[in-house]
């Protein structure tokens, strides 16, 4: 199921006892082909900034990003953001970083990408960033250069703003992606 289907057909009322806090099975909401070795994972107001958020390492390829749901009040909030290879078996790891946002938003995109067609000049960039989190969509994916094929997935983080922990994701003794954890299932 996508993540787009879930939150479309979720019933809004309050949840019954023991469906708060508890979280969805991770969810597609869209691939992102790694081009160089590099994901960011950043609040999108300040891509492609190398200092800020955290920068992944991972083996080049087209990777899912999925997310985690959960229900809190009559609200569906994301609880989790994953980029994962696509059938590997996926275990939590070690913490790699942190990485935190002021606008409630997460932006996952290949690092070399964005950077390369990034354009400062009016803020032409940013401004693609921010009109894919318009209109009353709480997710996204901006499309920043359609030759190049750079683009940033963008999700509302759990309750807002915060400072997340990114923990890798190992199949084995390969990292094949990671996670990042904006509402521990202890929440309450």
């Amino acid at each position: 199921m996508t993540l787009d289907d879930f939150l479309a057909k979720a019933p809004r009322r309050q949840p019954k006892r023991g469906e708060t806090g508890v979280p969805s099975p991770w969810l597609d909401f869209c691939d992102l082909k790694l081009s160089d070795a590099k994901a960011h994972v950043v609040d999108p107001s300040y891509a492609p900034i190398e200092s800020e958020g955290c920068l992944v390492k991972l083996k080049r390829g087209t990777y899912a990003i999925q997310c985690q749901v959960m229900a809190f009040g009559a609200d569906l909030r994301i609880a989790g953001l994953r980029m994962v290879l696509p059938g590997s078996k996926p275990e939590r790891g070690d913490l790699i970083c942190q990485t935190g946002t002021d606008t409630g938003k997460i932006a996952v995109y290949d690092y070399d990408a964005v950077s390369q067609v990034w354009r400062d000049e009016d803020n032409a960039s940013l401004n693609i960033l921010k009109e894919a989190m318009q209109g009353g969509r709480k997710n996204g994916v901006a499309v920043l250069d359609d030759k190049s094929g750079a683009v940033a997935c963008m999700v509302r983080s759990g309750f807002g703003d915060g400072t997340f922990d990114v923990h890798e994701l190992k199949d084995g003794n390969v990292r094949a992606g990671f996670e990042v954890t904006f509402i521990s299932p202890d929440t309450k």
